[in-house]
């Protein structure tokens, strides 16, 4: 803000201003606040300023003061705010890094894996042979008896049959 001397102040002044048309910067105020000669018990201070100019400056400046006292609590809400994000980020920045370590062994662990697995492909092959013939091997050992009519798998079928010939020629040759 530019300066607004005691000159210009008497100018405007002068000329039957009441309110100011230029700007006030807080060195006039600061002035306004803390006249050179206080023994004096003139209706206008020192400087020369009406009092209706001056209850104008005192209101500024106490308008000036309290937007400051306003600005300053909002920009120290803001510098809460940021210092709590930052923190924030600060933590998520440390969770990111712990979540990359974790990548690069599971990344290393499936690359060792992959170079030397539990089981090559040969030895699945081997084991699907065996597999296969000793599923063909069960089969064949299934028994077919002659002679004996389909469905006497179950139990009652022993005491049906006990009287036939077939028995006498199965101890017979025991």
């Amino acid at each position: 803000m530019p300066n607004v001397t005691r000159n210009s102040v008497k100018s405007s002044a002068g000329a039957g201003a009441s309110k100011m048309s230029e700007p006030v910067s807080a060195s006039c105020v600061s002035q306004k606040a803390s006249p050179p000669y206080e023994d004096t018990e003139e209706s206008e201070p020192a400087w020369g300023i009406p009092g209706e100019l001056a209850k104008e400056l005192a209101r500024l400046s106490a308008l000036i003061v309290e937007k400051s006292d306003v600005h300053d609590k909002k920009l120290e809400e803001i510098r809460i705010s940021t210092s709590a994000t930052e923190s924030k980020l600060a933590d998520i920045v440390n969770r990111i890094g712990q979540v990359e370590n974790r990548l690069c062994f599971l990344e290393d662990e499936h690359e060792r894996q992959k170079a030397n697995p539990a089981a090559t492909v040969d030895e699945v092959a081997v084991l699907q042979q065996k597999l296969d013939d000793m599923e063909n091997r069960e089969r064949r050992n299934n028994l077919r008896f002659v002679g004996f009519p389909e469905g006497c798998e179950e139990m009652d079928w022993i005491p049906k049959y006990w009287n036939s010939s077939w028995l006498l020629v199965l101890l017979m040759e025991f």
